[in-house]
């Protein structure tokens, strides 16, 4: 896999494994504009890949602009989320069928769905 499997697999999945695995980092306010910073700078790396490379797969440099989309996505439904219910989203038991966990649940599965499942069906309608 070249760098441009890298690049579609990093910008893909960074923001929404970042929060899986890390979400008190989304949770504080201090981190919200470096972590916009470092989004915008893969964007700009991604665009600039896109137009010097006359390669038939440079689509997938296009891929480094959707963490900013799953950023912008993510912060949104927090937004959301913490207007309605008043508190963060709390990582459900994994075998909890309780109904207390059935907006955090959804919480959870709308924004993976939509940060990965969007970017790549967009990239690829409009560019193959």
């Amino acid at each position: 896999m070249g760098i441009d499997g890298y690049c579609f697999l990093f910008g893909l999945m960074i923001i929404p494994f970042l929060f899986l695995f890390f979400s008190k980092l989304f949770f504080n306010r201090k981190f919200i504009l470096p972590t916009y910073i470092g989004v915008l700078t893969l964007a700009i790396l991604g665009l600039t890949l896109y137009n010097e490379t006359d390669s038939a797969r440079s689509y997938l440099y296009l891929f480094l602009l959707c963490p900013i989309f799953s950023l912008t996505l993510l912060r949104i439904e927090l937004y959301i989320f913490n207007r309605t219910l008043k508190r963060n989203p709390k990582y459900p038991p994994r075998m909890s069928f309780d109904e207390e966990y059935f907006w955090d649940r959804f919480f959870y599965l709308s924004f993976m769905m939509l940060s990965i499942v969007l970017p790549i069906f967009l990239i690829v309608h409009f560019y193959l």
